[in-house]
């Protein structure tokens, strides 16, 4: 079981990760009323080639 702090704790992360995903939902659907997903993929594709990039230099 968990303790009243461990409980408090673990209801004050559900709370703030509830929050932010309104707030993260809510940004993006204003978004993507106004623009388009071209951003979107651009940073996918900057993202994606950086993490390769990084696994390439750093493998042993």
């Amino acid at each position: 079981g968990f303790t009243g702090a461990e409980l408090a704790v673990l209801l004050a992360g559900m709370i703030t990760a509830f929050a932010v995903s309104v707030l993260a939902i809510k940004f993006l659907v204003k978004y993507i009323k106004k623009n388009d997903f071209k951003a979107f993929g651009w940073y996918r594709i900057a993202l994606g080639a950086a993490v390769a990039l990084y696994f390439i230099v750093n493998r042993k």
